[in-house]
């Protein structure tokens, strides 16, 4: 079984807030978590195949060290052998780490469109600044 350092679930939130598939599927919206249909693979899938993306670090640092035990099982193996995926999905949408993870996407989406003022008017700068926000608007 794979143990998460805690340096490793730091380092992963940094990167995860910016890069998760699993923050596009967490919901960033005024909704919890994304169905199958709605972003054409599992929701889980990420974390089957090995990946812990921001919702599932945050959710770790509120759970007691067994449950931690069996996500990461989940990360080791591929498969909801230890725990059972809908509850893994509860935990996630009972826990709070959604809405730190919208707090988050908004927050670098308000960073990007900030920081992109920084170019000239026009068209590219406009592209940009909507690229920010994308996410957030697509059903995330």
């Amino acid at each position: 079984m794979r143990v998460l350092s805690p340096a490793l679930v730091e380092a992963s939130a940094v990167a995860g807030s910016l890069t998760t598939t699993e923050s596009v599927t967490a919901g960033v919206r005024q909704r919890t978590t994304a169905e199958r249909s709605e972003i054409g693979k599992p929701v889980m899938a990420d974390l089957l195949e090995g990946r812990v993306t921001l919702p599932i670090i945050l959710l770790l640092r509120r759970v007691d060290g067994r449950t931690r035990d069996r996500l990461a099982d989940v990360v080791s193996n591929g498969s909801f052998d230890a725990i059972p995926e809908e509850e893994v999905l509860q935990m996630v949408r009972t826990s709070g780490v959604l809405d730190e993870v919208r707090e988050r996407a908004y927050a670098y989406s308000a960073g990007a469109a900030e920081k992109a003022q920084a170019f000239p008017p026009g068209p590219e700068r406009d592209a940009l600044i909507h690229a920010s926000h994308l996410l957030l608007d697509r059903g995330v």
